[in-house]
């Protein structure tokens, strides 16, 4: 998922998206290939939008949203319906760093969605923030780990079992249930909704 500049990255960006910054050497969507490769996932698409000709040494396989600088994520992941209505896919934000161990584990979930989580974000939080309730999301998981509450704004530490990574997984049927689910909203409110708000509707 690599459609938008990254904008507050500031003059960072304003040649190459944000995916192709460097960690240590490495741009984070390399890093990301690496840990996808190493799990066997050999067949990799890309949503591009701003800058995408300098994304195409990454795949040969592109999707492009033309809507990029007016639209949110949810409208970059509904141009890759092609794939993601026919095959098992691993969605991934474009500018974060995992490891292959996190995608084994999505790789190998039997189920027809699943989501990735930190259930150590705390230190990571404190370290950013002096309260770290002011940016985190809700994620709150039952006792048998499905997910029941994600993207709202958490009253307390409570209220939080985990921060999402930007790292799922769909099977053609829980695809079709989410734009099943959405098939009635204008391509408008479409465009405007984030994965987190989606979730949460859908939940």
């Amino acid at each position: 998922m690599a459609a938008v500049r990254g904008s507050r990255m500031l003059n960072l960006t304003s040649d190459k998206p944000k995916c192709l910054l460097k960690f240590r050497n490495q741009s984070l969507i390399d890093w990301q290939l690496n840990a996808l490769k190493k799990t066997g996932v050999d067949d990799i698409a890309v949503v591009s939008g701003y800058r995408s000709e300098s994304l195409s040494y990454f795949s040969n396989n592109f999707f492009y949203n033309t809507e990029w600088k007016t639209s949110n994520i949810f409208w970059s992941l509904i141009k890759a319906d092609p794939w993601l209505s026919k095959y098992e896919c691993i969605v991934s934000y474009s500018d974060i760093i995992y490891t292959d161990r996190v995608i084994n584990l999505l790789s190998n979930s039997m189920h027809d969605f699943s989501i990735s989580y930190d259930s150590n974000w705390l230190p990571m939080w404190k370290a950013r923030f002096n309260n770290p309730l002011e940016d985190a999301e809700t994620f709150k998981i039952d006792y048998n780990r499905r997910l029941v509450e994600i993207g709202n704004k958490p009253d307390s530490l409570s209220d939080v079992d985990g921060q999402y990574m930007g790292l799922l997984k769909f099977t053609p049927k829980s695809w079709k249930i989410i734009t099943n689910g959405f098939k009635n909203t204008s391509n408008y409110k479409l465009m405007k909704l984030d994965i987190t708000a989606v979730l949460n509707i859908m939940i």
